[in-house]
């Protein structure tokens, strides 16, 4: 069971992080998380933490601008494809918890949006996807994790 508290406020806080953002295809998806932590190894640094990611708006054609956040274990270089942040921090954040079948999910974020609604919240970004577990981890659809947090 899923019972979320949209009441409560909560930080998304990362620190050195490698950061993606453009507009691609959703099977780009998993190109450029590669082609992140080939980067990554590269430059001598490892990856902690779960990857973030977050969809500003979605194109009729398929692609959608994206940002894709991993953080790490020490600083590194930019380069012209990714950028690297110190701090990402975003805050008064509901969240959503979510384990199980991925398609459960949208009941969760509808019951969120009927909650904004009822409170006359208006969300001030895009809602951040934190994977708490990659596909590759993953054996059965029963065992999706992932939290959602949206600045409001």
């Amino acid at each position: 069971m899923n019972a979320n508290d949209f009441s409560k406020r909560y930080i998304l806080e990362l620190k050195n992080v490698l950061k993606f953002k453009g507009i691609i295809s959703e099977i780009d998806v998993e190109k450029i998380v590669t082609k992140m932590m080939k980067y990554i190894v590269e430059n001598g640094a490892v990856r902690v933490g779960d990857i973030v990611m977050a969809t500003r708006r979605s194109f009729h054609d398929g692609r959608a601008e994206v940002e894709i956040f991993i953080q790490l274990n020490k600083k590194i270089e930019a380069n012209k494809k990714f950028e690297f942040l110190e701090k990402f921090i975003v805050e008064n954040c509901v969240k959503i918890l979510y384990k199980g079948n991925p398609l459960g999910l949208q009941e969760e974020v509808t019951r969120l949006e009927k909650y904004l609604k009822e409170k006359n919240l208006k969300p001030k970004s895009a809602g951040y996807n934190v994977l708490k577990r990659q596909e590759k981890e993953i054996k059965s659809f029963d065992e999706f994790e992932t939290e959602i947090y949206l600045d409001v």
